[in-house]
């Protein structure tokens, strides 16, 4: 995947960017309790969102989606949404962060994942959270708190993508921990989780999802 991604980008883009990545999640309990108050217990799984993302000097936003096979470009003003869902979550991204009094300018993306989509893996958390982090690193010198990162990646779903949804799936892949799984009740928000060194597997629908541990779920890749 990251080899493709690197060539699709230098093809349509030209120069070298810079790769992000964050992982796809499974909730071991609390499906829906999440935005009602209650318990979860999510973790990390070893599927992810990866992107190769460059500043490109303008006010403009150019994205490829490799998995869907479109393109996007939009500005950065809020009449400049895109007509594409998947694009209006990296919008969304952008916007939140400005409106918070972040910065973002335009830049070039190319991406792709492996996270199964419309399985309950939070694909679209994982695409946010790659572009939360990315954004924050390129434009922002990494100042704005990882678990902010999770609430723009909240109020993007709520205010751009018309989606019913806690902080807990940004949050898990935007913080930098060494637990992949953790149980939060999502009235106040994590911000400390205790370090241990285990993993373990689970079977969903046939499939063997690995749960491991990680430095940072949402995370630069290369420069």
């Amino acid at each position: 995947m990251e080899a493709k991604i690197k060539a699709i980008f230098k093809e349509k883009f030209g120069e070298k960017g810079t790769l992000y990545a964050s992982a796809g999640r499974i909730n071991l309990i609390g499906e829906h309790t999440d935005y009602n108050g209650g318990y979860v217990f999510p973790g990390a799984i070893d599927k992810e969102i990866m992107a190769e993302i460059k500043p490109n000097g303008t006010d403009k936003v150019r994205v490829f989606s490799i998995d869907i096979n479109e393109y996007a470009e939009f500005g950065l003003k809020e009449e400049d949404a895109p007509q594409q869902q998947w694009a209006r979550y990296i919008f969304g991204i952008c916007r939140e962060i400005i409106k918070r009094g972040g910065t973002v300018k335009g830049f070039d993306a190319v991406f792709a994942g492996n996270v199964p989509l419309g399985a309950g893996l939070s694909s679209s958390a994982a695409l946010e959270s790659c572009f939360a982090f990315a954004l924050n690193d390129l434009f922002n010198g990494n100042t704005i708190d990882k678990f902010e990162l999770a609430r723009i990646g909240q109020s993007t779903e709520h205010n751009y993508c018309g989606v019913t949804s806690s902080h807990q799936c940004s949050a898990k892949k935007t913080t930098s921990c060494a637990l992949t799984a953790a149980r939060w009740n999502l009235n106040i928000s994590p911000s400390r989780l205790m370090a241990t060194n285990w993993c373990f597997s689970i079977r969903r629908l046939n499939t063997l999802w690995l749960i491991r541990p990680t430095t940072n779920a949402a995370s630069r890749v290369s420069a």
